[in-house]
């Protein structure tokens, strides 16, 4: 079905509004998608790596009261591939997303005919570990095609922490294209470093790259830096991980951790702390709460549309109960949760 842009625009600005957009951004958003021969309907590319597909199936679950994700599907971009959203399969799917790189400038241009390139999931540096397919007679390994799709592709988004930092792929010493944790992202094809052999990945481009992290990552998030991408044909500010600043970079828009943000951060200062997860009243942090170290706006925005200030639903919003596993860190999930822990400073 068409979705009008009409409906993408109501629910960008429902989306913009917690992240500080203002209308004269939303109006630069509705000429570009309007103008004839201008940012029009790019490309996009979304490739699932090594993961659970939890980002997608998020993503693809988001509505926001007016209008879905699928606003943005049909009607604002071109999705030319994506393994679980797409129709085609097989041979059929390959051809969708060669045709789009066939079709792109060697050094990125505009949107269009360059597009946008999206990868949920990590990439695996050993070979069989991740593969799309096969491209006639030739094995897809993930990397090597992600690889070739990098070098033409105008934006680059690593969204969810799989594919930013690793995520649960980096658990137990698994080989793969990722760094360990608390280092800078490094997609890039060398040098080997920390155990882990040089990548693949030749077509990395920092410049053209920009990290959302989370698990899953919110589709708030990623709605946000798409409209961004599109109105002002440019990535949003980066922290030092490649996070967009006015979301989950350090320091955020708000300046502020999620245990700043925190319903229970009365009770850390009173020294009131929870022996167990799932603690209706106290804080969490000696049970591994990592609200300290973690940056990004979810008590604010909460999920589902249901952010207000700390009433909304998230991890540890009243009735969830849960601790903050800091899931938009490069440490993640690298670090103690849910148990006990002797020697934090609170």
């Amino acid at each position: 079905m068409k979705i009008s842009r009409r409906d993408f625009l109501r629910m960008a600005a429902y989306s913009a509004a917690a992240a500080g957009i203002t209308q004269f951004d939303m109006d630069k958003l509705n000429q570009a998608l309007a103008a004839p021969g201008g940012t029009g309907k790019p490309p996009v590319l979304w490739f699932e790596g090594l993961g659970d597909q939890g980002c997608i199936v998020s993503t693809a679950n988001y509505f926001n009261g007016t209008a879905g994700i699928e606003s943005v599907l049909l009607n604002n971009i071109e999705l030319r591939y994506n393994q679980v959203l797409m129709g085609a399969a097989g041979q059929l799917a390959i051809d969708q997303a060669n045709a789009v790189y066939n079709g792109a400038p060697a050094t990125p241009t505009t949107l269009p005919p360059s597009y946008i390139l999206i990868l949920t999931g990590a990439m695996s540096n050993l070979n069989g570990y991740c593969i799309l397919g096969q491209d006639n007679t030739q094995q897809l390994e993930m990397i090597d095609y992600f690889s070739k799709l990098g070098a033409r592709a105008k934006w680059v988004i690593f969204a969810g922490s799989c594919a930013c930092f690793g995520g649960v792929n980096m658990i137990g010493g698994n080989q793969i294209q990722n760094v360990p944790e608390a280092t800078l992202p490094n997609h890039t094809g060398g040098p080997a470093f920390g155990g882990y052999a040089v990548t693949r990945n030749q077509g990395y481009r920092p410049a053209r790259s920009v990290f959302i992290p989370g698990c899953p990552v919110h589709p708030d998030w990623l709605i946000l830096t798409i409209v961004h991408i599109l109105t002002n044909n440019a990535l949003p500010p980066r922290d030092g991980y490649g996070r967009p600043i006015s979301i989950l970079g350090s320091p955020t828009l708000f300046n502020a951790t999620i245990h700043s943000q925190c319903p229970r951060k009365p009770q850390h200062d009173a020294g009131q702390f929870a022996v167990s997860v799932g603690d209706p009243v106290n804080c969490l942090v000696k049970v591994g709460c990592r609200g300290k170290d973690t940056y990004a706006d979810c008590p604010s925005r909460g999920w589902n549309s249901t952010g207000t200030g700390g009433n909304g639903k998230w991890c540890n919003a009243p009735g969830i109960n849960h601790l903050c596993i800091g899931c938009s860190q490069p440490m993640f999930p690298a670090v103690p949760f849910n148990r006990q822990i002797d020697n934090i400073t609170p």
